[in-house]
């Protein structure tokens, strides 16, 4: 039973040697094929990456570079979007997004309506949740420094002005620790989809039976209001809302 479990691990521990990947290695590899236009088998390497949990904005702004030379709209839409999700300065990806976008067949009269944490997160949408963090440490750190020089000050003016310095401090810290949940709050309810269905109907109720809202086609970003085990409900940029099966869209 013994030399079984060694034999068992030696043959666990080869299966997960011949899983790994050289990530680098792959992603030269699927740099120099697309460099040949060797389209179709560069996004294979990409791809393997993203499966392998190698999930970095250079891949999925390249993946979405390769689609785009395919002409395949969902996808390219999909990956630039993943791209600037996770760097929103990212000027590239959003001028090759502009140009997938001229792909999709659909078009819409955008119409504004916010929610509160909308309205929220552009109040204090200046700061991410990371930086509201940092400031809230910072002037905790800021608090300590002012009550120890208060309190060994022997200077009345100076100890009124640093006890000042910890009420208005503490104002700060507690303003940017509400600001960092509301954020990530924010970051949470924040669900956009792509839909990759090249034509799907946005149904009324979560019934395939149900009557139509409304016929779009691939590349079409969706908001996430809710969902079902098999439906998202889902808003369009004209506010028209209903029901998508989840196999119709792949979330950003």
């Amino acid at each position: 039973m013994r030399i079984l479990n060694i034999l068992l691990v030696f043959l666990i521990s080869g299966i997960s040697m011949a899983n790994t990947i050289d990530p680098v290695k792959v992603f030269d590899e699927a740099n120099a094929l697309y460099e040949q236009k060797n389209y179709e088998v560069a996004i294979e390497k990409y791809e393997s990456l993203v499966d392998k949990n190698y999930q970095a904005e250079a891949v999925y702004f390249n993946l979405g570079n390769a689609y785009y030379q395919l002409q395949q709209v969902a996808p390219s839409i999909y990956n630039y979007k993943k791209a600037l999700k996770i760097n929103p300065d990212n000027t590239a990806a959003k001028t090759n997004l502009k140009f997938a976008d001229k792909m999709k067949l659909d078009e819409f009269d955008k119409k504004i309506k916010l929610n509160s944490s909308q309205i929220t997160h552009n109040t204090i949408g200046f700061f991410d949740m990371n930086e509201w963090g940092i400031t809230a440490i910072v002037a905790i750190f800021l608090i300590l420094i002012s009550f120890v020089i208060f309190y060994f000050s022997q200077n009345p003016t100076v100890k009124k002005v640093f006890f000042t310095l910890q009420i208005v401090l503490g104002f700060v810290t507690i303003i940017s620790i509400v600001s960092a949940f509301s954020e990530q709050s924010f970051q949470k309810s924040e669900r956009y989809a792509i839909v990759f269905n090249e034509e799907v109907s946005l149904k009324v109720e979560p019934r395939t039976s149900a009557k139509n809202a409304q016929i779009i086609h691939e590349g079409t970003e969706v908001f996430i209001e809710e969902e079902t085990t098999k439906w998202y409900k889902v808003i369009l940029p004209n506010q028209i809302s209903g029901w998508i099966l989840k196999e119709a869209v792949r979330e950003i």
